[in-house]
């Protein structure tokens, strides 16, 4: 798995360029971390605007509450009131019908009472508008016609309380349908907004956690394309040998999963040469699998370490670049 030196090169320029790295790294953690703190702070105060409105919207819900039972009360109000108008208007209705049969009747008996005047008389005109008559339809009728202006009174009243109330009814169900959409409609807002700010903070607190990866990998002399195998990495590494196997990566492949080395024939991140990978990637569990495979390379590599502990130039004896770890 020798590389001709071309290993020994990069780690030489990692080793002269890593202050700079460093440098630039740790300005790219503060960066994160003030983006971190931001979204963080977005976060709260979304929070406490969504604790607000809804408390808005549970003191709208209990105004509403209040409004249907006001509502209900009302309603039965205007049942009440709509029997009553009903009834008056039946009753008004009946009266007339009443006033109209005593005026028959009455005429009939002045016609009837009329007797031997009738045939006197030269025409019907003349007992039509007698005084006679129309004091006896006065006199006969004049109750009824009381109770009807009564009860006309009484139906004016109920009306004239029935429109307001129902006006009243009307209006408060409008308001309190409108306040619960406009709070409904915060509230939603609200949501989508915390929303928004958690997954921003999600974000931003990732991206302060891999600048402060990149920052120890670059106090580790490790690139970011070799820091991201880190996660695999762990898979297969004790903790010991974590930053050793990617130093070795570094060194060995830059972190480039496809690099061939056009001398030797080592391909993958490790830099497996065909004989070598038979044997390790079979014992590790991934027989038939190619070198270019991130998951096999990695898991081939812990094995060989771990055996290889014998090695004369130590565990990483196997590779030209086991002086990067």
């Amino acid at each position: 798995m020798r590389r001709l030196g071309f290993p020994i090169l990069i780690c030489l320029l990692l080793v002269a360029s890593a202050p700079g790295v460093a440098a630039q790294s740790q300005r790219e953690v503060d960066r994160r971390q003030a983006d971190a703190e931001v979204a963080e702070a977005e976060v709260a105060a979304t929070l406490a605007r969504q604790d607000v409105i809804v408390a808005e919207l549970n003191a709208a819900l209990g105004a509403y509450a209040q409004v249907g039972a006001a509502a209900w009360e009302m309603v039965g109000k205007v049942s009440e009131r709509r029997a009553d108008v009903e009834a008056a208007e039946k009753a008004v209705g009946k009266l007339r019908l009443q006033v109209r049969a005593a005026i028959t009747d009455a005429y009939f008996d002045a016609f009837d009472g009329a007797g031997i005047a009738l045939i006197a008389t030269k025409d019907m005109t003349d007992l039509l508008v007698s005084q006679d008559l129309a004091t006896r339809i006065a006199a006969r009728e004049l109750e009824l016609l009381e109770q009807l202006e009564a009860e006309k009174a009484a139906l004016a009243r109920i009306r004239a309380e029935f429109d307001p109330d129902m006006a009243a009814l009307t209006q408060a169900r409008h308001d309190a349908e409108s306040l619960l959409r406009a709070i409904a409609e915060l509230a939603v807002e609200a949501d989508r907004n915390a929303f928004a700010a958690g997954e921003a903070s999600v974000a931003a607190q990732a991206a302060y956690e891999a600048a402060i990866l990149a920052l120890e990998a670059a106090d580790q002399n490790v690139g970011p394309k070799v820091a991201r195998w880190r996660p695999l990495v762990e898979q297969f590494f004790p903790e010991p040998l974590i930053w050793e196997a990617l130093r070795v990566i570094q060194c060995e492949s830059r972190g480039t999963p496809d690099a061939v080395n056009p001398i030797s024939d080592a391909s993958g991140l490790f830099q497996f040469l065909a004989g070598t990978w038979e044997v390790a990637s079979a014992r590790a569990g991934y027989a038939g699998a190619d070198r270019f495979d991130p998951e096999a390379n990695v898991a081939s590599a812990a094995w060989l370490v771990a055996n290889s502990q014998d090695h004369p130039n130590g565990r990483w004896g196997h590779w030209a670049c086991r002086h990067a770890a």
